[in-house]
């Protein structure tokens, strides 16, 4: 499976809008998924969920308890399914507030796009990072 930055974008804006910090990850499909009924809605779950995985590893997400106690046994390189998804919650590191606030302007995001030339921003994360804040310090008129 290949990473999705569009996907990883919207996972990371979805939990970053939730009023209560810790977030259960299979709420995540009712706004992330658009159509429960399509014949690709496994493989959209299976994306979302390994998506989910991948930040965890990289430091995005931390794995937490309802009372947001962090399971570290989980933060690096454990397998992950969906039973761990369906039973324990997520919430944002200050990594993914830093991250997540370098590209969640929609204006941001497609300058981005457009710097790259192409809608698909495949790029490493520190990357896309630098380009936002690039972006952003242009818009504030501090030397990018």
């Amino acid at each position: 499976m290949k990473r999705d930055m569009e996907l990883i974008r919207k996972i990371l804006l979805e939990i970053e809008n939730e009023e209560n910090a810790i977030v259960d990850p299979g709420a995540l499909q009712t706004r992330i998924i658009s159509d429960f009924d399509n014949e690709t809605f496994e493989s959209e779950i299976l994306a979302l969920f390994e998506h989910l995985f991948l930040l965890i590893q990289a430091g995005y997400l931390e794995t937490c308890d309802l009372e947001g106690n962090p399971l570290l046994e989980l933060q690096h390189g454990q397998q992950v399914n969906n039973y761990i998804f369906m039973h324990h919650f997520v919430r944002l590191t200050w990594q993914g507030h830093e991250f997540i606030a370098s590209i969640k302007d929609d204006n941001v995001w497609h300058k981005i796009k457009e710097r790259v030339g192409s809608e698909s921003v495949n790029l490493p994360i520190g990357i896309l990072m630098q380009l936002g804040l690039s972006v952003i310090k242009t818009a504030v008129g501090l030397p990018a």
